[in-house]
């Protein structure tokens, strides 16, 4: 079986990360958007736009990249400047969408609404015999693709730079699974109402997003009048790129960024304190899909850890926590395998 089809490799049981969620987060993004969860007969397919999903990711950065800054390249070299992947991945996501919205526009009635694109597809036939403001199908689909792709590739992401995060810090990850143990316990899993109930769980979550940064510029703003800051004077109309990364690294808010260390978000009795970071952005333009994403790593993170421990091989080159991934437009790790047995994942740099 090739990589392209799986996600393991079998002759040694290795699985690939974040290949292996691929799956899982498409589900759940899907169930909301579609009313329907893929089948297994679609895990190469979703395997395959995952990967195309973080293609397009990695051709482009928080900037825009050289195509999108001068365009004209790509009559010089169309092949180049991540244009062909950048395409060929915006391209995948959208024949997926397309295939899903052919799929309900054939089973749909004006008597059920059943999940989110039976209100869009309303909202086109209404559109359509009162000649009113028009909604078409371009949108939906663009929709469809804004929510996909963030799935497909930050959210994978992020859990596997928490699962490197526990593999480089088994002190913190024997403590999430104590906390879990006497709250959750083995009968069942972890839900959102457990949230508030294991504060040193999501201490290390953000913790995590904070070290590991998956959106390392935010949202570009303009300035709308002429200002100064830190002593620079920025004329009206001037581009600015928030970093996040940088804030999360920044000693003068936190010490020592560049440890590893969940208490800086506990008080001294083991509550909460507010949380200062910032990996979905903050203020009117942060991330729609926060609260999704959060919940997500919680659930996700949190049935993984209740049953497995994770572990490196004593025979694979030690990871760390710096250079292992690419910087675009969003922070995206390299490939990593484990090895799952019934006691423990074994991860290693692939």
């Amino acid at each position: 079986m090739s990589a392209v089809q799986s996600v393991r490799r079998p002759c040694d049981g290795a699985v690939l990360f974040p290949d292996a969620t691929y799956r899982c987060f498409a589900a759940v993004t899907w169930s909301m958007f579609a009313g329907t969860r893929p089948g297994r007969a679609s895990d190469r397919q979703l395997l395959l736009l995952g990967r195309r999903g973080r293609q397009n990711v990695l051709a482009t950065d928080g900037t825009g990249n050289t195509i999108i800054q001068t365009p004209w390249l790509r009559h010089l070299s169309p092949g180049q400047f991540g244009l062909a992947d950048f395409v060929q991945g915006h391209n995948a996501l959208i024949d997926y969408v397309k295939q899903t919205f052919d799929e309900q526009l054939a089973t749909y009635s004006e008597d059920h609404t059943r999940h989110f694109l039976d209100v869009c597809i309303k909202e086109i036939k209404k559109d359509a015999a009162d000649q009113g403001l028009p909604f078409n199908i371009e949108q939906v689909i663009a929709t469809g693709t804004d929510l996909l792709l963030p799935s497909l590739t930050v959210t994978t992401t992020a859990l596997a730079e928490t699962v490197r995060c526990l593999v480089l810090h088994p002190e913190v990850q024997t403590k999430v699974h104590l906390e879990i143990d006497s709250v959750v316990g083995r009968g069942r899993l972890p839900t959102l109402d457990d949230r508030p109930n294991l504060p040193y769980f999501e201490a290390t979550i953000r913790e995590a997003l904070r070290r590991k940064t998956a959106v390392p510029l935010s949202v570009a703003h303009a300035s709308t009048t002429e200002a100064t800051l830190n002593g620079y004077t920025l004329p009206k109309g001037t581009i600015l790129l928030p970093g996040l990364e940088a804030f999360h690294m920044n000693p003068e808010v936190w010490g020592d960024p560049e440890n590893f260390r969940p208490e800086r978000f506990l008080d001294e009795t083991g509550k909460l304190l507010p949380d200062r970071t910032l990996p979905f952005g903050g203020g009117r333009r942060e991330c729609f899909g926060k609260t999704y994403a959060r919940n997500s790593l919680f659930l996700f993170l949190g049935g993984m850890l209740q049953s497995f421990t994770l572990q490196q091989p004593q025979s694979e080159k030690p990871l760390t926590l710096d250079g292992l991934y690419s910087k675009n437009f969003t922070n995206q790790v390299q490939h990593i395998t484990y090895y799952c047995t019934s006691a423990n994942i074994l991860l290693h740099q692939c």
